[in-house]
């Protein structure tokens, strides 16, 4: 979906940290409706306008030229069809064949329909040029199936005057149609998945068909503005930027683990109910490291970005948004929470060779040092807990689990080889000589092998809208 900010919270309402689609209709199920039967689907119809379709090879895009979901008329084809409409279909089937040419299942057809349901005419998907009052696109999903999972044939619905809200028609359609498409595509493995997952992977598979695109930097601000929050649980109020902000996660997990990465989660969601990220937990240890040392290493690179962005890190660091981090307080420990993949990040100065420390639950948390150099971070130097840093440098502590439950650390920094009186709670990591056990293993040499409960759900049919531009 894309949704503009203050209309977010309109689509969506809790169910249990899981999208789940309202208007889920068995094969007998007569009820469902588009925008071409009377009365429209959730207020968009084309009313009494004379509705027109134009099909490639696998999309249907439906059109009016009268009323107030008009598309711009003007046209250089012999068929005579609207530009605006073939630049639609074109860039969807576009699309369609990109996400097959990755790996991707096709989204599922809609010829099964029972007759006495609008589908169409055929087993294309369908596209619905409209006015949106708050948005630009909604994917909707109906008549789902259950068996492991659910999954669902869809229809998208899109703003018919796209030049309105972008530069161009073109870059709008760019823009919206792979977002929508790519709903189409979750919902072919799994309707279920988790918001975030299914609007941060949809903003990373349309910048991968089109990488000039820029709405996934336009969004990052709403989720790195967040820090220190758990990426699973997105803030209350309008928080569709966050949602979308949450891409840099796919985006991470392409430019380190490879391009298989998001499509390998989306086959593990295929496979049965289970969130998003205890999907990542099962694919990560084969793509090369398990996520208790993954998603440390997501945050530091969260951390080089902006004017901070040096070595490793992010293909884009520098474009994207810096992160705001405080100073670590003065003593020689700090005490802190997690609560699933919620984190903490800490700058520092040692003026002398210092080494950090980790007491916690390793199930729970793990710590990583980021070193800056003249305030320019070398994420491919990034360590994990126990490491010693002489210079500037952050220090992050995050949860690497699921589980929504505190979970207390301690870190501690010393001079290398202090004794200390040893662990704080279960599974600490004294480091040195204090026998504790670290609460990450590896080091330097580990890491570089390295190659509020969320509770929304569409409340209409599998709503998802997209954001408008500022």
């Amino acid at each position: 979906m894309r949704i503009s900010k203050a209309a977010a919270l309109l689509s969506v309402c809790a169910f249990a940290g899981t999208l789940a689609y309202a208007g889920r209709a068995a094969a007998e199920d007569c009820s469902t409706r588009r925008p071409t039967d009377p009365g429209g689907f959730a207020g968009y119809s084309y009313g009494s306008a004379e509705v027109k379709s134009y099909a490639s090879a696998h999309i249907r895009v439906w059109y009016t030229l009268d009323g107030p979901s008009a598309v711009r008329p003007q046209s250089a084809r012999a068929d005579l069809v609207p530009d605006d409409v073939a630049v639609a279909a074109d860039t969807t089937e576009s699309a369609y064949a990109k996400y097959l040419e990755m790996g991707f299942r096709a989204p599922l057809g809609d010829g099964g329909h029972p007759t006495c349901v609008t589908n169409g005419g055929d087993d294309k998907l369908d596209v619905y040029l409209l006015r949106f009052q708050s948005a630009d696109g909604q994917t909707v999903h109906e008549q789902c199936k259950q068996g492991a999972v659910v999954a669902c044939p869809s229809f998208i619905v899109a703003e018919a005057r796209l030049d309105q809200r972008y530069p161009s028609f073109g870059e709008g359609a760019r823009t919206v149609l792979p977002h929508e498409l790519f709903h189409s595509v979750q919902s072919a493995y799994n309707a279920e998945m988790d918001v975030f997952w299914a609007e941060g992977s949809a903003q990373w598979a349309a910048k991968q068909l089109d990488p000039s695109l820029q709405d996934l930097e336009r969004l990052l601000p709403d989720f790195f503005k967040e820090a220190g929050r758990s990426i699973d649980s997105p803030p209350g109020g309008a928080a569709t930027g966050f949602l979308y902000g949450t891409a840099v996660w796919p985006v991470f997990l392409d430019e380190h683990f490879g391009k298989d990465s998001t499509r390998k989660i989306m086959e593990q969601l295929g496979t049965r109910k289970v969130s998003a990220m205890a999907a990542a937990e099962q694919v990560l240890p084969d793509l090369g490291a398990p996520m208790s040392e993954a998603f440390p290493l997501f945050l530091a690179w969260n951390a080089a970005t902006g004017s901070r962005a040096g070595a490793g890190g992010y293909k884009n660091a520098a474009k994207y948004p810096k992160l705001a981090i405080g100073e670590l307080p003065e003593g020689d420990k700090v005490d802190g929470l997690t609560a699933g993949f919620s984190y903490q990040m800490y700058h520092t100065q040692a003026s002398k060779p210092t080494e950090y420390l980790l007491d916690t639950d390793p199930t729970r948390n793990r710590g990583i040092l980021l070193p800056l150099t003249g305030g320019v971070a070398d994420a491919a130097r990034a360590t994990a807990l126990p490491a010693t840093l002489e210079g500037e440098g952050i220090v992050i502590v995050t949860g690497v689990s699921a589980k929504k439950s505190d979970a207390a650390f301690t870190l501690r920094w010393q001079s290398p080889g202090t004794s200390s009186s040893g662990a704080s709670g279960s599974g600490g990591s004294g480091g040195g000589s204090s026998g504790g056990c670290s609460a990450a293993t590896g080091g330097p040499s580990g890491w570089a092998s390295v190659p509020a409960l969320l509770t929304l759900a569409a409340v209409l049919a599998g709503r998802r809208r997209r954001p408008l531009r500022p």
